[in-house]
């Protein structure tokens, strides 16, 4: 059968009679040696890699992967952060309301999450590279950017309004609060991003199941969730 070389640097004085493959460095042919297939070298991407590895070993490529994901993620609750104070000055009733729904029916929250999240997937395969696609996913994708964002900060919400139970509590400073929960459980390796993972489709579930009620309100002139204060 077929013989093939592999080395990380260079490959040279061998009688080959299959492939000879160089990763991360090349194949240099001494005089009278005979290669009876190809010669492949891996691509600079490649040899980029491995000397990454070489240079920092396994455990500071993964510190350093660590450290940037959570540099972004603790930028991204910061900017959360002060888009729902923001929220909560102009528009008071708008996080309490997805945060009620969440607490008082989480089951029909994460329904409406789940099944959100699979629509939007098998919607974005139908028509993603058709002009409808073109025109639709866009608005799509925004809308559900919006109602994610919205869902993380009714998050926090809820979290700061469990955490913080005495009379006399403020929305904002349970939002805070919430928020900081939520940055800290997110720096914890693979656990925590699980845990963002659901609390996302919770949050976004949320945020769907809050706009029907209100559009069957308007409609039908009944209410079935129960007001926006959920402390306690």
């Amino acid at each position: 059968g077929k013989q093939k070389i592999t080395h990380l640097q260079k490959v040279k004085n061998y009688d080959v009679d299959g492939d000879a493959v160089a990763l991360g460095g090349e194949v240099i042919r001494a005089a009278g040696t005979q290669i009876g297939g190809d010669i492949v070298t891996g691509s600079q991407e490649v040899k980029d890699t491995i000397y990454v590895f070489r240079r920092w070993g396994i455990q500071g490529v993964l510190a350093r992967i660590y450290l940037s994901n959570a540099g972004f993620h603790l930028l991204v609750m910061l900017a959360i952060a002060v888009l729902g104070v923001l929220l909560l000055l102009l528009i008071p009733n708008l996080l309490p309301t997805i945060a009620s729904t969440i607490n008082q029916t989480p089951l029909k929250s994460g329904a409406w999450g789940l099944g959100g999240a699979i629509a939007l997937i098998l919607l974005s395969v139908l028509i993603s590279g058709s002009i409808l696609g073109m025109l639709v996913l866009p608005v799509v994708h925004l809308a559900v950017f919006i109602a994610g964002f919205l869902g993380t900060a009714s998050m926090g919400l809820l979290i700061g309004q469990k955490t913080l139970t005495t009379p006399d509590r403020k929305p904002i400073p349970q939002f805070l609060v919430g928020s900081l929960i939520l940055a800290l459980i997110g720096l914890i390796p693979l656990i925590g991003g699980l845990f963002l993972l659901v609390i996302n489709i919770f949050g976004f579930g949320a945020v769907l199941a809050s706009q029907l009620e209100m559009k069957r309100q308007q409609w039908f002139g009944r209410k079935s969730f129960p007001d926006a204060n959920v402390g306690g």
